[in-house]
């Protein structure tokens, strides 16, 4: 059984779901974005790993071999001063990043959306959830938890 749709424009009834709703396409449209620009900047970190390999079975090497390290960046600094250097390992790194802050910015966005519809319940909790990642994100990871 489906639930009844209130047409585009009219408030949806008690057991109505309502047809559009903008604050869907926002956040849609944000973790699109996210994907697609982390995919590109892990694929221009990934051509330059390539471009900048000694050998031409790089990539078997490095499967099969537990002792190739290459100098991955740990912090947001290393990876910016890597980039600076145009470093492969940094560039995929940010592309790691962006795509791990993806779903932060979804939340942080969604609190400002709810914000504009004055649905208060929903910012409050969205803001414990945004306040809960990035105390697991900076604080935590900062103490060595996790």
């Amino acid at each position: 059984m489906t639930p009844d749709v209130a047409p585009p424009g009219v408030e949806p009834r008690r057991g109505e779901v309502a047809s559009h709703s903008p604050i869907n396409d926002v956040i849609a449209l944000i973790l699109r974005a996210g994907v697609y620009i982390s995919g590109t900047i892990l694929i221009v970190g990934l051509g330059l790993f390539l471009a900048q390999a000694p050998s031409g079975n790089v990539i078997t090497n490095v499967l099969r071999s537990s002792s190739v390290s290459p100098d991955v960046p740990t912090s947001i600094g290393a990876v910016m001063q890597g980039l600076r250097s145009a470093s492969p390992t940094a560039v995929i790194e940010l592309g790691v990043m962006v795509l791990l802050a993806t779903p932060v910015i979804r939340v942080a966005a969604s609190i400002v959306l709810f914000l504009v519809e004055a649905d208060w319940l929903y910012s409050i909790l969205t803001a414990v959830v945004l306040a809960l990642l990035l105390i697991s994100i900076f604080l935590l990871g900062a103490l060595g938890i996790g």
